[in-house]
């Protein structure tokens, strides 16, 4: 048994040339001897303050030279870190295309990225932006680029799969952090994909190369022709046209509709968007999970007033509407969508567990929303009420939570093809559950329905 501590910097420790670390409450890039040129090159040119200004870069101030030979850069802090298996599609299609546009920006300054990572991609103030300065390093002429096998692991070959074939290989990039392999991708697209030139080239025609590579025992280099700048450019420009032009999976979820055949009426509906309304007011709440979220409504109520909602749900279509509402209503600034299993969240992921971080730790806020929630765990998925008690006080502090009673035509949905072996599911249980956790109990009935709202505070330590 180890007595290592994982330090704070241990999400980002790959590269020599630095990475970010955690001092205080403040995040800042580290820039080491070795990555000291590129800074500085990166710096001079003027491509920082050109994409800093367009805001795709995520905006940091001035390295300072600190005793240990390092520079440190302040950076702005990210309201809330997600990872690429969480995001609704039109995220994941963004921030692919947001890293062909840096390498593009990169190259008209001489610079290009060492690097594709998804990691590299956050959402920030209701933007894709870039998130490692110390991706940027110089160009030279004929180079092919470094991070090309990392861009289709981690964006092509996963948004091909979404796109064309199964909206859940998504899942996989959980087991392979560091980009789908080739060979998998190859082997799960559709047939159709052999059609597509740009499947041929950067997939099919990739994986043979990357395979023949393996299976010989020359141990020298392969020799690379080089690929002239304006070559290398068309080439991003076909890819970056190719990629703006994949949609998102038409088909429906289980419940992007679901308020569209809610068991109440609209004058309900607009009580419960009330009594939400006046509580996150009254609770003057910094940070909201939204467990359950669907396509937003109740995220978006809790933004009037909170600085930060992170919306979760685990249809991914629902998570995909809510994106795209949200890009194309101009807004959004305060709210991160991200698909959720909450029988299975993400958990910590990479060496020792820490490079990733758990859902459940990132996700810890001031208040948990649960609505419309309650008996899909309870009844949809065999939780027992004390545990669902347990993930909100998991969560947060205090928990409002909607209670939908078997009457309800929701939960005979649920009921339907099952017997109903859950006794203890009733609004008696639901109180003695959330009480083992917290201390006070405020009740809120929606009117013109059975249906009612708790608000759970003062938690138990």
């Amino acid at each position: 048994m180890t007595n290592f501590e994982c330090p704070p910097e241990c999400f980002s420790f790959r590269d020599p040339a630095g990475g970010a670390v955690r001092i205080g409450n403040g995040f800042f890039r580290r820039i080491t001897a070795a990555g000291w040129e590129d800074w500085r090159k990166f710096n001079d040119s003027g491509l920082a303050k050109s994409l800093v200004a367009d805001g795709l870069l995520l905006p940091f101030d001035k390295a300072e030279k600190q005793p240990s030979g390092d520079w440190l850069a302040p950076v702005e802090t990210l309201d809330f870190i997600s990872y690429s298996h969480e995001w609704a599609f039109g995220q994941f299609r963004d921030a692919a295309l947001l890293t062909l546009e840096l390498l593009l920006r990169a190259l008209e300054y001489g610079m290009t990225l060492k690097d594709a990572s998804s990691c590299n991609v956050q959402r920030h103030r209701g933007r894709t932006v870039f998130m490692d300065h110390g991706s940027f390093t110089v160009y030279h002429e004929g180079e092919v680029w470094a991070g090309y096998r990392q861009f289709v692991a981690h964006f092509l070959g996963p948004l091909l799969l979404m796109a064309w074939g199964d909206r859940r290989h998504q899942l996989q990039l959980r087991n392979f952090p560091d980009g789908l392999p080739l060979d998998y991708v190859a082997g799960a697209l559709p047939r159709r994909s052999l059609f597509s030139l740009q499947a041929l080239v950067h997939i099919y025609g990739h994986a043979w190369f990357q395979h023949r590579l393996q299976d010989t025992a020359d141990l020298r280099a392969p020799e690379i022709r080089p690929l002239p700048r304006k070559r290398f450019q068309t080439l991003l420009l076909s890819l970056r046209d190719f990629l703006s032009g994949l949609k998102s999976p038409s088909e429906s979820g289980e419940w992007s509709d679901y308020y569209d055949h809610t068991s109440y009426s609209e004058a309900s509906f607009l009580d419960k968007q009330r009594i939400v309304r006046e509580l996150c007011r009254e609770l003057a709440l910094r940070r909201v999970v939204d467990l359950g979220a669907n396509t937003g409504v109740f995220s978006r109520i809790a933004a009037e007033t909170a600085g930060v909602v992170i919306a979760a749900d685990v249809d991914f279509p629902a998570v995909d509407r809510l994106y795209g509402q949200l890009q194309n209503m101009g807004g959004g600034e305060r709210i991160f969508p991200l698909q959720q299993d909450l029988c299975c969240p993400s958990p910590g992921l990479g060496v020792l567990n820490r490079e990733r971080l758990p859902f459940l730790e990132r996700a810890r806020a001031d208040l948990a929303l649960g609505l419309a929630l309650v008996h899909h765990l309870a009844i949809g998925c065999n939780w027992p009420l004390e545990l669902v008690g347990a993930l909100f006080a998991e969560l947060a502090p205090a928990a409002v939570v909607e209670f939908v009673p078997k009457s309800d035509t929701q939960v005979k949905r649920l009921l339907r093809t099952r017997p109903d072996i859950f006794p203890e599911y009733g609004r008696d249980g639901l109180l003695a559950a959330f009480g083992r956790y917290y201390r006070r109990v405020r009740v809120f009935p929606i009117a013109g329905s059975e249906r009612e709202i708790f608000l759970f505070d003062e938690r138990i330590a």
